[in-house]
């Protein structure tokens, strides 16, 4: 009888050690599927700031490559004066010299990462002009980026006027 009770004995440690050995391998794949995540997030903020602060520059050099190749086809964006435009629109202002930029500079930039989705704020301060218009401000604008196919677009912008 001590040999059975003892082998009991045996099978229930051996199950015990079994659920322990389990419990540490899940808690060791979670941290790092954890630790995963967080390096894309950090991967994915830095991809959007590179993106911003490219697109920033070929607005101030006139240059629409990086429009074609970050804003998607169906981009949206309002301004603060509550009115809106597309990539195209866009573009066109660009090209056929209605919209200029002296300058476009860029600070207290946040990025929020959600899977495939971004959101960065950032206060923008611009000098320039529209249509012979001056449109220097500073402004807080809030882009939209979502990942397709493996690479950032930017889907939806919109700029409001600072108060500060």
């Amino acid at each position: 009888m001590n040999t059975t009770r003892d082998n009991a004995r045996s099978l229930i440690g051996m199950k015990d050690a079994r659920n322990v050995v389990i419990a540490a391998i899940l808690i060791s794949v979670a941290t790092c599927l954890a630790h995963g995540e967080a390096n894309a997030d950090e991967q994915s903020e830095q991809t959007s700031i590179k993106i911003k602060r490219e697109l920033a520059r070929a607005s101030v050099d006139l240059d629409p490559a990086p429009y074609d190749r970050y804003w998607s086809d169906n981009f949206v964006g309002t301004i603060a004066s509550g009115g809106r435009y597309t990539k195209d629109q866009h573009r066109a202002s660009l090209t056929g010299g209605k919209l200029k930029f002296q300058s476009l500079d860029m600070d207290k930039i946040e990025v929020h990462v959600f899977g495939d989705t971004a959101v960065v704020v950032e206060r923008r301060t611009v000098k320039g002009s529209y249509d012979n218009r001056d449109i220097s401000a500073q402004n807080h604008v809030m882009s939209v980026f979502v990942r397709h196919n493996g690479q950032w677009q930017k889907v939806a912008e919109h700029t409001a006027r600072a108060t500060e």
